[in-house]
């Protein structure tokens, strides 16, 4: 498939796109014919594309060697479909600058090395790598584990009476190959299997068809193979670099890159929170940044994608955290991986995480940087393993600690929480070498000052009988889960808030209760309690003014509610008030554009009020709003019959949250809006007119008690909004009050992701006007052909004289 034909990709099948190139790089014979290869285990390895550069998990690889084996190993399954493309000769890849590619070997020893369940499966005399697969990439990984003997400690598997493992619990290719399940492994290991070799032109002349064709061998096995978000991470990263190296400004269209990775997403291209992996890796510097990078490389070793996966939609959370915040984003992201999956699926991350300003979310992103990036040079002595597992460890316990230090329920000063988070964080200073050793953590360069585990700081230690389990250095716990089966090995810690030490009791301080009661506003539910005595106040108008007694009547029309005159009203004949009977509550602020202002003035109590001023006898002036509510009865149809007037309807009361108050059944209308009404009365019929207004009314809210022989008096004066005929009404003249249009809001700034939704919007209505523009041309021109050149079976005949 030649390179002008990759924007076709974006249209086509992603079989067929993997097909065509399969086809043109495949090994032939001299007939043409497809070549099969027996190949040795020993001699293959991971592409580097393959799912999108994704490395298999060996937690992974270590519950799938259990459920094939355990379910039967067939030799030719393990056989079918198997493709690889062969490693450059040697002339050839130092012509492609040997300096600048990884051979096979080397990208997958170092890739396995960060696995202790892998990191020996290509050591020597297994590191010669020839071919590179594109499809059973796991199963070519368990039985190099066999052929290693990696140390996978597998119980002996009683129901099927399978052995995998040795008295060391090293894999034991002899002990499986004895019982009737694994006795084809032992002979793949060592006949080898068939595979349809590509040609190494195939990765120079096409970059993107190994991961292509990778993504279509896979796509039958969705469940047990593919990582979906971590494979859109690995693909959408892989091309966002591309265009970085295309466009000096750094700027990446979203577009442009689904477009060219399509075909290796497949359905996932079309997945509406897919602009959320995009926006993710943008935020983390990815190209430039290792962030990204981390994250993969922790998840490709300790998240079986089998069992565990993130939904896209769990990336929205962590983009919307504070834009400083780039390692606290990665540490949520592992948290979620570490929770209980449900059906594959682990739960995204709280919505909350949103919420965290950058004063709160800076501790977390201090105390990651210090293990990330100021204690570099110590990490570079672990094994890489060792190193992914201590920061992968790190970041969760440290992301598990701070949201418990900023739940609701318990909400800590900052120095609270840092103590919270050294706590939490204090055993991995033993892998570090920095347990107990004050001196070597303060000689770190790049420390916050407050991150510092000193063993005779009180407020950074708890004594053994603390609410916290084996105090602060164990809180909080991780949550560790059996890979095989999902099941949750150990319950979350409960926890208190810690007790101090008889040593560390501080001294009695007096607080400053008088300056906070006469503070303003900090009377405790001051606000409910204004707006409690507001409903109450329109709940008494509810039952006090009668409306039914009123020269009213309401109707359910084509347009919904409406209410007309009965009889013929004067002037102000008709008032009704505001109900909130349904919400039960009046909003400090409201979008409605039918919303109605009630104002609300709090009034000192006889004897507290100043006599000089009348201001001075208003405490609070608070403005609240009340929104429409209007609900009628479902209607019976009723049972008619010949010759008898039409009964009355039935009603359905049984939902109980019926409201029809007729100050809300009124209809409003603009004066456009009118307009178009009497555009529309046919000839003897009455014209609607502007005929009601609102006026305001006040009414007061008192509360007389006397405690410890004082007034506690509360008095509060509400201005509430009337309905009122402004105007003589006619018998069965509708009731309409007038409303001003509502002025559209200034347009803002939109995000990329929105102009990005409008593009496409624009793209596609191009695209259908293109086709009908094609259509409506062809057409012409057909039409044009025949009356130049009729043919005699288009020349309609007349008839004959």
């Amino acid at each position: 498939m030649s390179g002008s034909s990759k924007r076709e990709l974006s249209d086509n099948s992603l079989m067929v796109a993997a097909m065509a190139y399969r086809v043109k790089y495949r090994k032939v014979d001299a007939n043409g014919k497809a070549i099969k290869v027996f190949l040795r285990i020993e001699n293959m390895g991971v592409h580097k594309k393959n799912r999108g550069g994704i490395y298999p998990a060996g937690v992974r690889c270590k519950s799938l060697c259990v459920e094939v084996v355990g379910a039967g190993f067939v030799k030719e399954e393990v056989g079918h479909a198997v493709i690889a493309v062969e490693e450059p000769p040697v002339a050839e890849f130092i012509r492609m600058n040997p300096y600048s590619l990884v051979s096979a070997s080397a990208y997958n020893a170092a890739q396995c090395c960060k696995d202790e369940l892998l990191m020996n499966c290509f050591q020597t005399p297994y590191d010669n790598v020839n071919y590179n697969l594109l499809s059973h990439n796991h199963m070519m990984l368990v039985l190099r584990a066999f052929l290693t003997q990696a140390k996978w400690d597998l119980p002996h598997d009683e129901m099927n009476d399978i052995t995998f493992c040795d008295a060391d619990g090293k894999l034991c290719v002899t002990a499986v190959a004895a019982s009737a399940n694994g006795k084809e492994a032992g002979e793949v290991l060592s006949e080898g299997i068939p595979v349809e070799v590509l040609s190494w032109k195939m990765d120079v002349e096409e970059p993107d068809a190994a991961s292509i064709i990778s993504q279509a061998q896979n796509q039958p096995q969705q469940m047990g193979m593919r990582t979906t978000e971590l494979t859109a991470v690995a693909v959408l990263k892989g091309e966002i670099i591309v265009q970085l190296g295309k466009n000096v400004s750094q700027r990446v269209a979203f577009q442009t890159v689904r477009d060219r990775v399509r075909s290796q997403l497949h359905t996932a291209a079309d997945d509406p929170d897919l602009p959320e992996v995009f926006e993710f890796l943008i935020s983390n510097g990815v190209g430039t940044n290792a962030y990204v990078d981390h994250l993969l490389e922790w998840t490709g070793i300790f998240v079986d994608s089998g069992k565990r996966q993130l939904r896209f939609a769990a990336f929205a959370v962590v983009n919307k955290m504070h834009a400083q915040a780039v390692l606290s984003r990665t540490a949520v992201i592992k948290r979620a991986y570490r929770s209980k999956p449900t059906n594959g699926f682990c739960p995204s991350p709280e919505s909350r995480w949103a919420e965290f300003s950058w004063s709160h979310l800076q501790l977390l992103e201090e105390l990651l940087r210090f293990f990330h990036v100021s204690c570099k040079d110590v990490l570079a002595s672990l094994p890489p393993q060792s190193r992914i597992s201590l920061l992968g460890n790190i970041d969760v316990v440290a992301a598990e600690a701070f949201w418990f230090a900023k739940d609701p329920k318990m909400k800590y000063a900052d120095e609270k929480i840092r103590a919270i988070l050294l706590a939490g964080t204090k055993k991995y200073l033993e892998p570090l070498g920095m347990k107990g050793d004050v001196d070597k953590v303060r000689r770190i360069k790049g420390r916050a000052e407050w991150i510092l585990w000193e063993e005779d700081k009180p407020q950074l230690e708890l004594t053994a009988s603390s609410s916290f389990p084996g105090g602060y250095e164990s809180a909080p716990s991780v949550i560790n889960f059996d890979e095989a089966t999902g099941d949750q090995l150990n319950p979350q810690m409960s926890f208190a808030l810690p007790t101090v030490a008889a040593k560390c009791v501080k001294a009695n301080v007096k607080l400053p209760w008088r300056e906070w009661r006469m503070g303003p506003g900090v009377l405790t539910g001051q606000n409910d309690a204004d707006k409690a005595a507001a409903v109450a106040a329109l709940h008494s108008l509810h039952e006090g003014v009668a409306v039914d007694v009123l020269p009213i009547e309401i109707w359910e029309g084509p347009s919904g509610a409406m209410v007309t005159a009965t009889t013929k009203a004067k002037p102000n004949a008709i008032m009704l008030p505001p109900g909130v009977l349904k919400q039960g509550k009046v909003l400090d602020r409201s979008e409605h554009p039918y919303a109605v202002r009630v104002l609300m003035k709090a009034v000192r109590p006889v004897g507290q009020a100043g006599e000089d001023h009348e201001d001075t006898k208003i405490q609070r002036v608070k403005t609240y709003f009340a929104n429409p509510e209007f609900k009628a009865p479902k209607a019976i149809p009723p049972q008619s019959r010949k010759g008898d007037a039409p009964p009355e309807p039935e009603w359905e009361w049984q939902s109980g949250d019926h409201t029809m108050s007729p100050f809300w059944a009124v209809r409003r209308l603009t004066a456009k809006q009118l307009a178009r009404e009497v555009g529309l009365i046919t000839e003897g019929k009455a014209r609607p007119r502007f005929n009601c207004d609102i006026e305001v009314y006040t009414v007061t809210s008192v509360s007389i008690a006397v405690a410890c022989a004082q007034p506690t008096n509360c008095t509060r004066v509400y201005e509430v909004p009337f309905l009122v005929n402004t105007h003589e009404l006619a018998e069965g003249e509708e009731l309409i009050l007038e409303v001003q249009q509502r002025q559209p809001k200034e347009k803002d700034d939109i995000t990329w992701k929105q102009l990005a939704q409008h593009e496409d919007k624009a793209r596609k209505s191009a695209a259908v006007a293109d086709k009908k523009t094609a259509a409506t041309a062809s057409q012409k021109n057909a039409t044009a052909a025949e009356v130049k050149c009729p043919s005699h079976s288009h020349v309609k005949m007349g008839p004959q004289k």
